[in-house]
């Protein structure tokens, strides 16, 4: 991993994150990742990780009040549009990632809840799945590299936080 992508992947444990470093042409993590999903991992944890094998990294879902919605199989903004309208958000809502086959979108929000991953099968012709992980699940994020060669982008230029 370039110093480069090391430094957009440090914004997200600056902000609050645990980030774990993923598997080379995997979207798996690097390492055991699951005492992160009670506690918040401090620099030295961050830092220890083997960064330079990595290809990307990943956010664990639950800790530290960080959630996603996985929108799997959709290539039509148009119902990323629609579902951010629903949830009251702007089409420009900044923390709308392009994944290697769909979408996420990234909440700041409540630490507790009974939710840990819920898997809805779309009705939407534009859409095969919806997963909402609120816990005990990690995502990848920017700049990480898709197993299909295409990169993790932000839509939009990301904010200080994503939406409580």
């Amino acid at each position: 991993m370039n110093n480069s992508s090391f430094d957009l992947i440090r914004k997200w444990y600056d902000v609050g994150a645990n980030v774990v470093p993923l598997k080379d042409g995997t979207k798996r993590p690097i390492g055991n990742w699951k005492q992160w999903q009670s506690r918040r991992q401090n620099e030295e944890e961050f830092l220890a990780f083997p960064w330079e094998e990595a290809t990307g990294a990943a956010v664990i879902n639950g800790p530290c009040r960080w959630h996603s919605i996985d929108i799997d199989e959709c290539d039509d903004k148009s119902f990323v549009d629609e579902l951010l309208d629903q949830l009251d958000l702007s089409p420009q809502y900044q923390w709308v990632v392009r994944s290697g086959g769909g979408f996420h979108i990234w909440f700041h929000g409540a630490e507790q809840s009974d939710l840990t991953v819920e898997k809805f099968n779309s009705t939407d012709p534009r859409c095969k799945q919806i997963e909402l992980r609120w816990a005990g699940s990690y995502t990848a994020i920017p700049p990480s590299m898709h197993p299909s060669g295409d990169h993790y982008t932000f839509l939009n230029e990301p904010g200080p936080r994503p939406a409580e």
